[in-house]
């Protein structure tokens, strides 16, 4: 039988090293001392050389009392600087929303795996645990880096799958709910629903993009597509809320913050759209996204008979097969209906 490998000195059962260090005594007398960790042995030497530097400057942070809550929000401004502010602002979404509300004050090192889950159970919106806890790795994986913690106790935790249903568009008698349903978000909500604007076009539509006496809306630099860069109709319902809104306007001397759509002065926040969202829905009755909103101008488009090229223009697509999806799925739902008025006609002769 091949003898069993010797267990080095200072070996953990994971196959870490660590080292206990005194870094000076607590205020009772006794010894304050600093676990280490490292993957390999030179490792382990240079943290308890950095260590022991700190302690001669004065300069070690007791770190032991630190919560998930005050290290998610160090860890947001210290490690996302090089993301994507789209990635950014995710991250702070989950930290705000669900890191920091269902672990506030928790030591890093009492955070129990059972906690986690319990919170991935009670999330029912779609792919917000997989988000939730790819955020919570990341912050977890960096306090074991900084020796908070000695592992990553959600590591082996895995976002319970989800199916994602197809958003209808609205139909009308929701579109009519919309707009008899007074609310901050109302107008907005129109307007997208009749010009087929993403969010993020929205947010950043100003002034000098439209022109109300050609009925036109200029769109420029959406980094989604391609084809952002397009003209867009002002319909009635659009160019209503656009003459109110002008009115009222007060100009921004600088015409690139010159946003048409405000919230108390100051350009719209998409997070803060987001959850306004939530309460708007609840007030009309239903369920819906912005992205609903553009998809039933794509409806419309198709009931007035636009044809789908002129569609994919208005709309942005960069990908002709977008437009077509759209429009094959809008023509087998017409399909359906025409041979149920088939049915119910025949059932009468």
């Amino acid at each position: 039988m091949a003898k069993e490998k010797k267990k080095r000195k200072h070996e953990r059962e994971d196959g870490r090293l660590c080292k206990n260090i005194t870094i000076g005594r607590n205020k009772d007398g006794s010894l304050k001392r600093k676990m280490v960790y490292a993957n390999t042995q030179p490792e382990l030497n240079l943290k308890i050389a950095v260590l022991l530097l700190q302690k001669d400057r004065g300069t070690i942070i007791d770190d032991k009392n630190k919560t998930v809550d005050a290290w998610a929000d160090e860890w947001l401004q210290i490690y996302t600087t090089n993301f994507k502010q789209s990635t950014t602002n995710n991250h702070r979404k989950m930290i705000n929303k669900y890191i920091n509300y269902n672990f506030k004050s928790i030591r890093l090192k009492d955070l129990k795996q059972y906690q986690v889950q319990k919170v991935l159970n009670e999330i029912e919106a779609g792919s917000v645990p997989r988000r939730f806890l790819i955020t919570l790795n990341k912050i977890l994986d960096s306090a074991v880096d900084n020796d908070f913690i000695s592992k990553n106790i959600v590591k082996t935790l895995i976002a319970p799958k989800f199916q994602t249903e197809p958003k209808k568009p609205l139909n009308s008698e929701q579109i009519n709910i919309i707009k008899a349903t007074s609310h901050e978000l109302q107008s907005l909500c129109v307007f997208l629903i009749y010009s087929g604007l993403r969010i993020s076009e929205l947010i950043n539509l100003t002034w000098q993009n439209v022109d109300l006496k050609a009925k036109k809306i200029y769109i420029n630099g959406d980094v989604k597509t391609l084809n952002s860069n397009r003209t867009v109709p002002i319909l009635e319902p659009t160019n209503e809320i656009l003459k109110k809104f002008s009115v009222n306007r007060i100009k921004n001397i600088d015409t690139d913050k010159d946003f048409v759509f405000l919230n108390n002065g100051k350009q719209l926040n998409a997070n803060t759209l987001s959850k306004q969202r939530y309460k708007y829905n609840k007030l009309c009755g239903f369920k819906f996204t912005f992205h609903q909103c553009r998809h039933t101008f794509a409806t419309i488009l198709y009931n007035a008979g636009v044809d789908i090229k002129q569609t994919q223009e208005w709309l942005g697509h960069a990908n002709f097969n977008t437009t077509m999806d759209i429009y094959t799925h809008l023509n087998e739902q017409n399909k359906i209906t025409a041979t149920d008025k088939i049915e119910e006609y025949l059932k009468t002769i």
